[in-house]
């Protein structure tokens, strides 16, 4: 029987819609994992993810970077511009809504043995993966709309993952405000970071990755204490609604309760001008400092890392004995055609000393690069780097100390 197989989903050059799927009128002679791997198909051609967020490579830098950063390949690999053409194929698109609404229907049906949870289980989320393909090729996806889903693996649980579905809207030529509705793969790579190291991120309290507060440790003392944690340029959301999930789990591990089902942290947002906030009297929530910032690709003009100092200087927390240091977490990809940008952190952000005595300023404490591969890349692999730095307060490294 037509149709495509795993080993065919693996070939670098994917067929059209019109080939590769099954026709609608055999859906009942496959399985389900079979027709779980045509919406697989599916998801890649009309769902693709976000380029460069796979990480390959990590450095730790002890000092500043080269002038010239790691070579990006940018040029659309083989496969990558055949995936495009199939996305703008018009009869394709149409093709691939009539055969997802055909399997909805099929799947609507079908009656798995009772005895059968697992089949039916999988014939349910095969239901869901197939609606959320068909909303995006019917309904958004003639405005380009693109839904997205990420999981990321818990540090506290083999068997619970932090799932996050987003929406991506497309770019606006003239409309800068849109760059913020798309998720871009600083944030993928913050977020896995988070999820997989929570604790240097300081997001950890010590009984939630295998101690346990001690019997004698009274429970307002054993509890952990509140953080105040804030993303600047948030844009859809992927970092802080990665962290507060996150931060439930924890909670989940921490109550020693397994039918635990407290509120997911609240995640708020508001307003923060960059260019103003450092000049203006801050309201709640901005008002009093913060243990955790965090900023995720928000470096794409040469003067935002002079205005997010500012900011900084009246949003970290300054170093006292009854918090942690505080710090600034920030990735930023190194494009070759915004080097100047990139290089404003540098600028205006001095490295980091280890004389604490004279006057603290927001310096760079540390800084690691990462180099990420970029997708589907054809003959050859692409790559996008990516530099972290932690910044907090410190004594800054001059010529002249």
């Amino acid at each position: 029987m037509p149709g495509i197989t795993a080993e065919r989903a693996q070939e670098h050059l994917l067929g059209p819609p019109s080939i590769i799927l099954p026709p609608t009128r055999t859906l009942n002679h496959f399985s389900i994992p079979e027709l779980s791997t045509s919406v697989s198909y599916l998801r890649k051609v009309y769902t693709p993810q976000v380029r460069g967020t796979h990480r390959r490579l990590r450095k730790h830098v002890f000092g500043p970077l080269p002038s010239v950063p790691h070579k990006i390949k940018t040029s659309p690999s083989e496969l990558e511009e055949e995936l495009d053409a199939l996305r703008n194929d018009a009869y394709e698109r149409s093709h691939a809504i009539n055969w997802l609404t055909s399997l909805i229907a099929h799947l609507g049906m079908s009656e798995p043995e009772e005895e059968d949870d697992q089949e039916c289980s999988a014939s349910e989320v095969l239901l869901q993966e197939a609606a959320s393909i068909l909303a995006t090729c019917s309904g958004t996806a003639g405005a380009g709309v693109i839904s997205r889903t990420f999981s990321f693996p818990s540090p506290f649980s083999h068997t619970a993952a932090i799932t996050i579905n987003l929406k991506d809207v497309p770019l606006e030529n003239n409309d800068y405000g849109s760059v913020g509705a798309q998720t871009w793969g600083g944030a993928c790579v913050m977020a896995g970071l988070i999820a997989e190291d929570p604790k240097s991120f300081g997001f950890v309290h010590p009984g939630s990755l295998g101690s346990v507060p001690s019997p004698a440790v009274a429970p307002q003392e054993a509890a952990p204490k509140k953080l105040r944690i804030l993303e600047l340029g948030a844009g859809t959301g992927l970092v802080s609604l990665t962290t507060s999930k996150l931060m439930h789990l924890q909670n989940r591990l921490l109550s020693s309760s397994e039918s635990f089902k407290g509120p997911i942290p609240e995640v708020e947002t508001h307003v923060l001008d960059w260019s103003l906030f450092p000049t203006s009297a801050p309201t709640a929530p901005l008002d009093e400092p913060f243990d955790v910032i965090l900023g995720a690709d928000i470096i794409y003009e040469a003067q935002h890392a002079r205005w997010i100092k500012s900011c900084l200087e009246k949003l970290l927390r300054k170093p006292s004995a009854s918090h942690a240091e505080a710090r600034f977490h920030l990735i930023i990809p190194l494009r070759a055609t915004h080097a100047l940008e990139s290089g404003s952190i540098e600028a205006v952000f001095p490295y980091a000393i280890g004389n604490l005595e004279a006057e603290l300023e927001l310096v760079i404490k540390s800084k690691d690069t990462f180099i990420c591969d970029a997708g589907d890349s054809g003959k050859e692999v692409e790559e996008v780097e990516y530099a972290y730095y932690q910044i907090g307060w410190g004594t800054p490294h001059r010529d002249d100390l």
